[in-house]
């Protein structure tokens, strides 16, 4: 990135890209979201702010050519770099960092009137997608704790079973980013978490939510909480519903 001119306008991913370095240099902020008060205190190659960018750049490659490829690019290339003291730095960061990173150089200035941004919005609405998924897991024992295990079986009738997990994402879709996620054990219902995304969900904001979800209690605490929603229902669903297609 070119250097800025004193009478230049950074744009609003030269912005992004400043608060989430300032952010990852900032100390209070490193405190908040490492494990143990000594992680990151010492001065290794794998510092806070090197292991959530590396964490924040996608790969199918394996982490060793990662690594020399990511000091390499620094021009601070150490054979100590290995992908076990990947594994080990890793652990002392909290995935909290990310949700903070999202709200501060991500949302904040979006919304923010003065960024810049177009933000788009549907009749002065917000559109908000709820929705979850399932996602298979890595097959470790400790990972099954955590998030459950499902059984499965093959055609030859062969028995096993993997760990599993259920995302939820409120999306602004329109502007195409994540308000909030949430990742929890696959037991975890998705009309339950689509509560806890409530109270993301600002006034005028309308929430678009799929069958799944229609359930009474959720619309009643939409509607006690005096939110917008627009929900798929299954023709057999309410009676309300039944009475609308029967005038169809």
């Amino acid at each position: 990135m070119g250097m800025q001119t004193s009478n230049s306008i950074p744009t609003l991913e030269q912005t992004v890209i400043e608060t989430t370095r300032q952010l990852l240099d900032d100390q209070p902020f490193q405190h908040r979201h490492r494990r143990g008060d000594q992680d990151f205190t010492r001065r290794r190659e794998l510092t806070f702010g090197k292991v959530v960018v590396f964490l924040l750049q996608k790969t199918v490659r394996s982490i060793q050519v990662h690594l020399h490829d990511f000091f390499q690019g620094l021009g601070r290339w150490s054979e100590a770099v290995t992908a076990s003291a990947w594994c080990q730095a890793r652990l002392k960061l909290q995935a909290s960092a990310f949700i903070e990173l999202n709200q501060h150089a991500i949302l904040d200035l979006i919304y923010r009137p003065e960024s810049g941004f177009a933000v788009r919005r549907w009749r002065g609405h917000r559109l908000i997608g709820i929705d979850s998924s399932l996602i298979r897991l890595p097959n470790e024992e400790a990972i099954g704790r955590e998030f459950g295990w499902v059984d499965c079986s093959n055609n030859q009738g062969e028995c096993g079973r993997y760990p599993q997990g259920r995302l939820s994402a409120l999306t602004d879709l329109l502007n195409r980013v994540v308000i909030e996620a949430r990742f929890v054990p696959w037991s975890q219902g998705e009309r339950q978490l689509a509560v806890e995304h409530l109270a993301a969900l600002r006034p005028q904001d309308v929430a678009i939510l799929d069958r799944g979800y229609a359930s009474y209690d959720l619309l009643v605490r939409f509607v006690t909480q005096q939110r917008f929603f627009v929900c798929r229902c299954p023709k057999s669903s309410f009676a309300v519903v039944n009475r609308l297609f029967r005038g169809v």
